[in-house]
């Protein structure tokens, strides 16, 4: 015990910088992506406008992750292109403000996602490396980003009610500066693969648990990003309907800080005892309490008008976002074949934020235009409980366990 202790020790000694760069990577993306579809909004565009927006940089990402993951791991450039991810956000975030058409935005959104969506797949991929064979502590590590993004939801909710919602993107890119400076010191799996890259490729991505785990995982994000995405949405519905906080008219910046506060508190116990949730119930019973979770938060959205409700239901995040993460990133590091570690987090990144993120702002803002935002909620509700269904029915077809 005690030299396995001894070896753990050694080995996380060398990455107490990892909490940091977390910390204020998400520190600075919770400036914008919280208050994005509410920032559209107070410029004059419309459900289907914002659904389009919010969709480009997931649907770009789905194909731009794994190409900048791949493209890092068959030239073992990792720190180079991490920078490059990191540096276009900050200049991208910075001249966004100054794009007042719908065209322009749809110009500025597809760089950002073609330059910067492979961020956080290079980030975790050095730290599971960075772990070695402790990577059971990632949970401890990530908790780090929960923080950066629960202390920075209600404080740019804040300061926004002062300074206009404008500057969250000024914000976000001063922020992201300091994990930038701190790339130098992330290590990279640089083993050399077995085969040649492309013949590893081929087998990771024609494995069939791998393909069904990253089905399932579509289903949860594009179930997620409903409440992710669109939230804002339905507190300034209820708000504007007349519903009040305990008798308090509080504006929606104000709530939406809040509740992205609520969110981060249920993501502490997630985070902090992954490790024993890892052991317990594997990657797949994480997963599959993801999307269970995830249809039946969008449910119970549909039929509250009570704002401390509403806020109530974000408690419920550390059961969809935390559990998907975690399991995402340990199933995809468990599974990778050598050398090809930032590309399997790539491919869990694009069906996470690519597929499941884009398709979901897409149809739901298209369902918000045509059935309110209360009924879109109810009706991604039943979609995602039908898609588990057909999770658990492939799992026993094709005998996958």
């Amino acid at each position: 015990m005690s030299t396995r202790n001894d070896k753990e020790a050694a080995a996380l000694q060398g990455i107490g910088f990892l909490p940091s760069m977390y910390f204020f990577t998400f520190l600075g993306l919770s400036a914008v992506i919280p208050y994005l579809a509410l920032y559209l909004d107070s410029i004059g565009f419309n459900g289907s406008q914002i659904g389009v927006i919010l969709s480009i940089v997931p649907f770009v990402s789905m194909f731009s992750t794994p190409f900048w993951s791949g493209l890092a791991d068959a030239s073992k450039r990792h720190k180079a292109v991490l920078v490059v991810a990191i540096a276009s956000a900050i200049l991208l975030y910075g001249i966004t403000p100054l794009v007042g058409s719908f065209n322009w935005m749809v110009v500025a959104f597809v760089a950002l996602a073609l330059f910067s969506s492979h961020l956080l797949s290079l980030a975790d991929s050095a730290t599971m490396h960075m772990l070695g064979e402790f990577k059971e502590r990632y949970g401890g590590i990530r908790f780090w980003g929960t923080a950066g993004w629960g202390i920075g939801g209600p404080l740019f909710g804040w300061l926004f009610n002062y300074t206009g919602l404008v500057w969250m993107f000024w914000f976000s890119s001063a922020i992201l500066v300091l994990p930038l400076l701190l790339v130098r010191h992330l290590q990279f799996d640089v083993q050399q693969q077995k085969e040649s890259f492309f013949n590893d490729l081929r087998g990771l991505i024609g494995d069939r648990r791998l393909l069904l785990f990253l089905f399932a995982t579509f289903l949860a994000a594009a179930g997620q990003t409903a409440h992710g995405s669109y939230l804002s949405l339905l507190l300034n519905q209820l708000g504007q309907d007349g519903a009040t906080l305990f008798g308090w008219a509080i504006p929606v910046a104000g709530l939406l800080g809040v509740a992205l506060l609520l969110s981060m508190l249920s993501e502490v116990p997630i985070m902090v005892h992954s490790a024993r949730l890892l052991n317990r119930l594997g990657t797949r019973g994480l997963l599959f309490i993801s999307l269970l979770v995830s249809a039946g938060r969008n449910l119970l959205y549909a039929f509250t008008d009570q704002l401390w409700v509403l806020l109530l239901l974000q408690l419920l995040h550390g059961l969809t976002f935390a559990l998907l993460w975690i399991a995402g990133v340990h199933f995809m590091a468990r599974n990778a074949p050598k050398g090809l570690s930032a590309t399997a987090q790539g491919l869990f990144n694009a069906a996470l934020s690519g597929i499941g993120y884009g398709l979901g702002n897409l149809v739901w803002g298209i369902f918000i235009d045509q059935y309110g935002v209360q009924n879109m909620y109810g009706i991604s509700g039943v979609i995602i409980m039908a898609g588990f269904g057909l999770v658990a029915l492939l799992e026993r077809r094709f005998q996958i366990s």
